[in-house]
């Protein structure tokens, strides 16, 4: 029979014990953390010769439309960021604009996968297909700077889709899909980016996601806003083509008051426009009383 001898030990040599044992999980704790280096970015971790990235297309264009693959072949792990602003190239496919910002960490000798959020730039471009890779892009402030607005607010789709296309100026600005009174202050912002006024109206070119982009026009709308500065008088309002003839009478003859505000609403079909500058003129029996111009 085997029997085992026990020796107790002192109070202070289990304190030392569990001090050491204390000290040994730290010093683990903060070698696995050292181990982590501070996140790089995107452009420069496709240059790590330790890591093996890919990027390619999961078959649509927008919104998570992006894998990011990276092979850690180091030997202590390694973090990525992705910012808004990345844009995503190839050269006979749309090029994406990364417009939410997105981390990953992989452990030494793994891999790991990323699913990136954005919107392509061209409209006119072929759509990517499953599985085309792409390459990062130049940086470029004036799409980093769109992206990182894009980051900080909540958008529907189909407005974030023609926002970017209207920054990259592949689309018209009178398609941006926003509502004036729904983000001043983003307007402002575009305005300034593109270096012009955005129109007062609406050219709707139809739902703009994951579909080639034919260019064509579904509808004209919008508002013109007369404040009457003359009692009672009777006015008509209609629009006149590229070449001056008319096109559309949207009323005629019909009374103004003195003092009111005037809204009206105008919508055209696609169909019956081609290209170019319409002018909606409101006027009375002798002269031009305001004017509206459409470019299209």
């Amino acid at each position: 029979m085997q029997t085992w001898n026990v020796i107790p030990l002192p109070a202070t040599s289990l304190r030392i014990m569990v001090v050491a044992l204390t000290l040994s999980c730290c010093i683990d704790s903060i070698l696995h953390a050292a181990s982590i280096q501070t996140p790089a970015e995107l452009s420069q971790a496709v240059k790590n010769p330790l890591l093996s990235t890919h990027i390619e297309s999961l078959g649509n264009s927008s919104q998570y439309c992006v894998r990011l693959t990276v092979q850690n072949n180091g030997d202590c792990d390694f973090a990525v960021n992705v910012s808004p602003g990345v844009v995503l190239h190839h050269p006979e496919a749309q090029d994406i604009l990364v417009t939410r910002p997105a981390t990953m960490t992989i452990a030494a000798g793994q891999q790991s996968d990323l699913s990136l959020y954005g919107f392509c730039l061209q409209p006119t471009a072929p759509s990517p297909t499953e599985g085309q890779e792409f390459q990062v892009a130049k940086h470029n402030a004036q799409m980093h700077e769109l992206a990182e607005k894009l980051a900080e607010g909540h958008y529907d789709p189909s407005q974030e889709q023609s926002i970017v296309w209207a920054c990259s100026r592949e689309f018209p600005a009178a398609g941006l899909q926003i509502e004036r009174d729904q983000d001043r202050d983003f307007i402002r912002f575009i305005e300034e980016l593109r270096g012009e006024q955005i129109p007062s109206y609406m050219a709707d070119y139809g739902d703009l996601l994951d579909q080639p982009f034919e260019g064509v026009l579904r509808e004209v709308r919008g508002v013109m806003i007369h404040a009457a500065n003359r009692s009672f008088e009777k006015v008509s309002l209609n629009v006149f083509g590229p070449d001056n003839t008319l096109v559309y009478s949207l009323f005629s003859d019909e009374y103004i008051e003195e003092g009111t505000v005037y809204r009206f609403r105008f919508r055209m079909a696609g169909s019956a426009v081609s290209a170019g500058t319409y002018r909606l003129i409101l006027r009375n029996a002798d002269e031009l009383i305001d004017t509206l111009e459409i470019t299209i």
